[in-house]
């Protein structure tokens, strides 16, 4: 038997959640404004084969002039390199982008680049409890799943997924299309972070407003949905106290996210809730 999420977790999760955002919204909104055009940006793709627990991913950064990155893929597989839309030899290591033995790719300052790397990234051998996996079950993405720089970049993310499936990421939009493969999400969030997680699954999404134009959502599995509207009671609550205590919270949308993994996350706009 399958344990029901634990309502303590709101109070753990949200409060720190909040705290953190509040902070990291006039923080992000400052570089947002200030350094823009200093940031990478850096656009995400992917798609899953759940039967063989299997992520494939195209990550394209563009490197504003002056910036460079250094890249860091631990566990990816990687099948080619491109750069300003020159395919590079990414096997031959003595070229100078592969000069730092510690890292994967080093993309020295310079004029402005754009850098796309097409990966895949196995999933059926994880064994961590807490680690990332994709099955039919759902997805959860949360360790190092993408490209990484050592740096904040501007993130777009669009993930295809089955259709009966829902998707959260970092995001203050969410846009859906219908695609032959079944359903494709565009996550918009336009403040710079280190990197981004993804979890899906097949969610039933209730949501209701709070505060100025904001939205709270739920994404719960059907044999958990009883469980929602109390959920977002509870959370609608925490975030009126809070946004006494600290001031308006800082973005369009919060979710609670219920996860298959026994997890307790907070990230910019979400929190996920382990179900067992």
């Amino acid at each position: 038997m399958q344990k029901k999420p634990s309502r303590p977790l709101i109070t753990g999760a949200i409060l720190p959640a909040f705290k953190t955002l509040a902070a990291i919204g006039l923080l992000c909104l400052f570089a947002a404004t200030v350094q823009a055009a200093e940031i990478p940006h850096h656009k995400l793709k992917i798609r899953f084969d759940l039967d063989r627990s299997i992520l494939y991913g195209i990550s394209e950064i563009e490197f504003p002039a002056g910036s460079g990155g250094i890249y860091h893929m631990p566990g990816l597989k990687i099948s080619g390199i491109w750069i300003n839309g020159r395919q590079i030899d990414h096997t031959n290591r003595q070229q100078p982008f592969f000069a730092d033995p510690d890292h994967e790719l080093t993309v020295p300052p310079g004029e402005a680049s754009t850098v796309k790397v097409k990966y895949s990234l196995d999933l059926s051998h994880s064994t961590s409890p807490v680690g990332d996996f994709a099955s039919s079950a759902g997805i959860s993405l949360t360790t190092i799943w993408h490209p990484y720089l050592h740096q904040d970049q501007l993130f777009e993310l669009t993930a295809t997924i089955p259709d009966n499936f829902e998707a959260i990421s970092e995001a203050e939009e969410i846009f859906s299309s219908t695609v032959k493969a079944g359903k494709k999400l565009r996550f918009s969030f336009p403040y710079p972070l280190p990197g981004v997680n993804f979890v899906a699954g097949p969610y039933i999404i209730e949501k209701t407003s709070f505060g100025d134009d904001r939205e709270l959502y739920t994404y719960f599995f059907s044999e958990d949905q009883e469980l929602a509207a109390d959920y977002r009671r509870k959370t609608l609550a925490y975030l009126a106290r809070y946004e006494e205590m600290i001031g308006p919270f800082p973005y369009r949308r919060f979710s609670v996210v219920e996860n298959r993994l026994p997890t307790g996350y907070s990230m910019p706009t979400y929190t996920v809730l382990g179900q067992a």
